[in-house]
């Protein structure tokens, strides 16, 4: 009885680690797309720059925790330009959109 006891709770244990493992690799940031309207070529340059920023930063973390403080950040850098929206796709996409305004 012990026996078998220990032999379903060391079972579940390492089903539960491996679908954990699994879901942990498929749920992964693996892209970030940044949408915004830009009135100069200027901006847009930027907008570049600030989406390989965004892309590093979040690259292979975990798209359940990924928030939009990192975005934030990254986003003060570049005085005219403000965070409206952040989105995450399923499974492994992440949405930043920005919006171009006066720089404070």
């Amino acid at each position: 009885m012990r026996k078998t006891f220990w032999v379903i709770l060391l079972s579940t244990i390492v089903f539960l680690s491996g679908t954990l493992l699994g879901v942990s690799t498929v749920y992964q940031v693996d892209y970030v797309t940044v949408e915004a309207s830009t009135v100069s070529e200027e901006a847009a340059l930027e907008v570049r720059e600030l989406q390989e920023k965004l892309e590093k930063a979040y690259h292979r973390s975990s798209i359940f925790f990924a928030n939009a403080d990192q975005a934030n950040k990254l986003v003060k850098e570049y005085p005219y330009f403000r965070i409206t929206g952040f989105y995450k796709s399923y499974p492994n996409r992440l949405i930043v959109k920005i919006s171009e305004g006066a720089e404070i």
